[in-house]
């Protein structure tokens, strides 16, 4: 858990697998202590890239993820629930993993609940393998308080125009959970009003060189969101079935069933009403 972020100004300029680009000194000094301090004492490795469609956030978080591992590929890239739990299974120890946005929109509620759920479940063995996980999504307020807690920091991508990308702030866990805050409370209306409003640990530009193979990349991303709906959501089916127990054994207590399998209960809560199991 990154308090206090370190800043040292400069730039580094890496080359990785015959991927050469730069690294902002502030970033590149922060990272260190993920890799370095936060990882190997055990901390929950993740990392929340957030911002607008096209802002170059997944530019970004695989430039991070391939410093932070250096045999970091496109094989350790997932779009859906099922890669990614798939890839954190199969990953070597102190891998990087990158979970980049499958889809926004209308079904983004939807699959900011995905995301919440698969990480959430998957916390034990990402910290047992000491796992670097960045999650590239567009809408911070849309993901679970408790996720966010559990973040070492985030870093939200925007541009100042149609052709000025690379930009960035970055937060630390602190930061981050009350920019989470005030964009779920104060700025409920107009979230990313809270950019403004909330203090940032540093201001900082990115490389925009891609380290990954740009058409493989595509290929793979095309397959994968081919079909709009997630993977099946058997969190969902878990829902369901613990909501019918509950029901049936009134002693339960609700929050002790849901902590047991690894869901929130305000998760569940959520999808019973969508399924009109309780009104």
């Amino acid at each position: 858990m990154i308090k206090k972020m370190e800043t040292t100004s400069g730039t580094k300029t890496l080359e990785i697998n015959g991927y050469k680009f730069f690294l902002d000194g502030y970033l590149y000094n922060n990272l260190n202590i993920v890799k370095y301090e936060a990882i190997p004492n055990k901390w929950d490795g993740l990392i929340i890239v957030h911002g607008k469609e096209g802002t170059g956030k997944t530019t970004l978080a695989a430039q991070a993820a391939l410093y932070l591992s250096n045999d970091f590929n496109i094989d350790y890239v997932a779009w859906k629930p099922g890669q990614f739990t798939q890839i954190i299974d199969d990953a070597k120890p102190e891998s990087s993993i990158l979970w980049d946005e499958a889809i926004t929109g209308a079904r983004a509620s939807q699959w900011a609940d995905n995301i919440n759920q698969t990480i959430v479940q998957k916390l034990t063995m990402i910290r047992k393998k000491k796992l670097k996980i960045l999650i590239c999504f567009p809408y911070l307020w849309m993901l679970d308080k408790y996720f966010v807690s559990r973040c070492l920091a985030s870093i939200y991508v925007y541009s100042k125009g149609f052709e000025d990308r690379g930009h960035a702030f970055a937060y630390n866990q602190e930061q981050t959970e009350y920019l989470y805050a005030m964009m779920k409370e104060k700025y409920r209306l107009n979230p990313s009003a809270a950019f403004n409003a909330c203090y940032k640990s540093f201001f900082f530009r990115f490389d925009k060189r891609f380290v990954l193979p740009e058409k493989e990349y595509d290929k793979r991303k095309t397959e994968a969101t081919k079909n709009l709906e997630p993977d099946k959501d058997i969190w969902r089916d878990h829902c369901i079935n613990t909501w019918r127990y509950i029901r049936e054994h009134p002693s339960i207590i609700f929050k002790d069933m849901c902590r047991s399998i690894n869901l929130t209960d305000q998760y569940v809560y959520r999808v019973m009403k969508q399924t009109e199991l309780i009104v």
